[in-house]
C-alpha cells in the first residue's frame, strides 16, 4: 500500500516529550501497519502502547518512536474530509435546497467512515472490495446503509444510476464480517412502495441479526423542488401512510415471532400523516433509529409518564417567563407536557409551533426549522418573557447555528431576549430551566 501517512496537527506535552514528534510530522505506520486516516491510528494503537514510524516535516528522514497508552491519546489530527456522493438520487434533499444555508448542508456525503462515526446514512453503491474489507477489519460497527430498494433496477432508478453494486451482495459481505447494519428506505409513492417495499423488507430481514433494523421514512420534498427541474416525485399522503403502516405492522408480527424483534419500523412522520396512534415505547427495542425520526414521540411520552409517576418535577422558585419553540409536527405531542410542567412547576411557559416557511408546509419536523423563521414567529409574541428556549435538534452538531446559518447570538439580537438551547426531551428541558431559575 502506497501510504502518505497521517499528518499530526497537535500534541499534548506528554506525547511531545515522549516522542519528539512535532505538528506537521507524518505518522506512516503504527505497530507495523500503514495508516490511511485516524481510524487506522486509533485501531492499531489500541492497547498499552504503540511503535510509530514517523516522517519529519518537509520529508526530513524517517524514525521509529515508542509511545505509551497516554501518549497515544495525546496526539490530535486534522478532521477527516468526507468522501463525496456520486449518486444523483431522485429525492436528494440537498438538490432541493435554496442558496444561503449553512455550508455543511450542501455536502453530499458518501463516506463509510462517517457512517460509523456519526451515524450518517450511505448507499455503498460504489464501495470497493478493499473498503468492505477495511470496514470488517477495523470493526467499523455499526454501519448505516440507505437501501431504498433491493430490486436492482428500482434502486438504480432511485439513485440516478445506470448501474451500481448490488446492495444485497454488499450487506452479505458486511454480515459475514460480523458488522451490525441499520438500514433505511426513503419511501417514494409509486416507485418503491407496495410489492417493492415488501420485497425489500423481507430481503433485509433475511440477513437478521446482522441487519438489526429497517426504518421506512417518507420522502421529504421542499418548495424549491419544482423550480429546480427535478424528477416529479409525489409526496406521501394520508392513504399512502395508512397502507404502509398496516403492511409494516403485519411484517412486524411475523418478525416478532421469528426473530423476537419487530425489526422494521415506520417513522414517526408516517404515523402522523396517517393520523394513527403511536406504538408504545417498548415496540422500538433499543431505539436504534431514533435519530432517523423513528420512535421519538413514543420515547418522549414514556419519559413524561415516568416523571409524572415519580413526581420528579416540583415547584421552581424564580422560574422565568419563557417561550419554547418546536416544529409543527411535534407541537401536538409536546403541548400537553408543557401544560403539565407549567402546573406543577409554577413556571410561566408557552410552547410556540414554528411554521417552516423556508422549505414549505410539507417540511414540518423540528430539526429542519430555520433560525429566521424562529425570529419572525417569535417577534410579534415578544412580551414579558425573559428567555427563549430552543431544542438542540434545530442546531448544528456543535450547537452553533441553525440550518440557515443563523446563530443563537443572532436570535438574541433579533428578538432582544435571551436564548438558550436544551436537549429535546423532558429531563433535558427541565434541567436547563432549573439552572436558569437559579441564575446559572
Amino acid at each position: 500500500m502506497d501510504c502518505k501517512g497521517l499528518r499530526v496537527r497537535a500534541l499534548d506535552a506528554k506525547a511531545a516529550a515522549e516522542t519528539g514528534i512535532r505538528p506537521g510530522d507524518r505518522i506512516l505506520r503504527v505497530n507495523g501497519h500503514p495508516v490511511e486516516d485516524e481510524l487506522d491510528y486509533r485501531f492499531y494503537a489500541a492497547g498499552e502502547g504503540a511503535s510509530l514510524l514517523v516522517q519529519g516535516r518537509g520529508q526530513e528522514g524517517v524514525r521509529r518512536v515508542r509511545l505509551s497508552r497516554e501518549g497515544v491519546l495525546g496526539i490530535a489530527f486534522a478532521p477527516m474530509r468526507s468522501r463525496r456522493c456520486r449518486n444523483r438520487c431522485l429525492f436528494c434533499f440537498v438538490d432541493q435546497l435554496p442558496d444561503g444555508l449553512r455550508r455543511s448542508l450542501y455536502v453530499k456525503d458518501e463516506d463509510y467512515r462517517f457512517s460509523f462515526l456519526y451515524g450518517n446514512y450511505v448507499t455503498l453503491s460504489s464501495v470497493k472490495d478493499e473498503e468492505l474489507d477495511r470496514i470488517c477489519r477495523l470493526r467499523l460497527d455499526p454501519m448505516y446503509v440507505s437501501v431504498h430498494a433491493t430490486e436492482p433496477s428500482v434502486r438504480n432508478f432511485l439513485l440516478g444510476r445506470k448501474k451500481s453494486r448490488d446492495v444485497m451482495e454488499v450487506l452479505q459481505v458486511l454480515a459475514a464480517g460480523g458488522i451490525t447494519i441499520h438500514t433505511q428506505v426513503v419511501l417514494c409513492p409509486g416507485i418503491n412502495d407496495g410489492r417493492i417495499l415488501e420485497k425489500t423488507v423481507l430481503d433485509l430481514a433475511g440477513l437478521f441479526p446482522a441487519v438489526a433494523s429497517i426504518a421506512v421514512v417518507p420522502v421529504g420534498l421542499t418548495r424549491y423542488r419544482e423550480g429546480k427541474g427535478l424528477w416529479p416525485i409525489r409526496g406521501v399522503g394520508k392513504d399512502d401512510a395508512k397502507k404502509i403502516i398496516n403492511r409494516i405492522h403485519i411484517l412486524q408480527k411475523t418478525f416478532k415471532q421469528k426473530y423476537k424483534e419487530n425489526m422494521v419500523f415506520p417513522s414517526d412522520e408516517l404515523y402522523r400523516l396517517a393520523e394513527h396512534s403511536f406504538p408504545p415505547a417498548e415496540a422500538y427495542g433499543d431505539f436504534a433509529q431514533w435519530e432517523n425520526g423513528v420512535g421519538m414521540v413514543s420515547l418522549f411520552l414514556r419519559e413524561w409518564r415516568k416523571r409524572r409517576r415519580q413526581q420528579t418535577s416540583r415547584k421552581m422558585v424564580g422560574a422565568p417567563d419563557c417561550l419554547i419553540v418546536t416544529g409543527e409536527a411535534a407541537y401536538p405531542f409536546v403541548l400537553p407536557y408543557v401544560e403539565w410542567l407549567r402546573n406543577v412547576s409554577g413556571a410561566t411557559l408557552r410552547l410556540v409551533p414554528v411554521r417552516n416557511r423556508l422549505f414549505g408546509r410539507s417540511v414540518n419536523v423540528t430539526g429542519l426549522v430555520a433560525g429566521r423563521d424562529v425570529i419572525d414567529r417569535i417577534r410579534p409574541l415578544r412580551g414579558s418573557q425573559e428567555i427563549l428556549f430552543v431544542p438542540d435538534v434545530m442546531l448544528s452538531r456543535d450547537g452553533a447555528r441553525f440550518l440557515d446559518d443563523v446563530s443563537l447570538p443572532e436570535i438574541r439580537e433579533g428578538l432582544g431576549m435571551r436564548a438558550r438551547k436544551f436537549s429535546a426531551h423532558p429531563t433535558g428541558f427541565e434541567r436547563v430551566l432549573r439552572k436558569y431559575a437559579k441564575g446559572l
